[in-house]
């Protein structure tokens, strides 16, 4: 049976599965574009996801409030809120139609 690992801090939790994904994924701590790309595998509980992944990055972010992503300005990996994470996915989709 699995142990349970109580979290501090969910902010960085989220951090941690985003980059141990892409690090699995592509052999790089942050792709170009990964956080849009989890994004979409979550939502839409892609085969490159377990269940219990997917379970935990709902959990997560939503216990922490948002989501990671590349600042361009910053250079780095920032947070932002559920509510600017998604107006930023409705503008990507909006200029990226599938």
């Amino acid at each position: 049976m699995e142990e349970s690992k109580i979290v501090e801090d969910p902010k960085q939790m989220v951090w941690e599965m985003m980059t141990s994904f892409s690090e699995k994924m592509w052999l790089a701590r942050w792709l170009s574009g990964l956080e849009f790309i989890l994004w979409s595998k979550v939502r839409k509980c892609s085969d490159d996801l377990t269940l219990r992944e997917i379970a935990d990055f709902n959990f997560y972010a939503g216990l922490a409030g948002g989501w990671w992503m590349w600042g361009k300005a910053q250079k780095c990996e920032v947070f932002v809120t559920l509510d600017e994470w998604l107006t930023l996915v409705t503008q990507q989709e909006g200029t990226n139609p599938q």
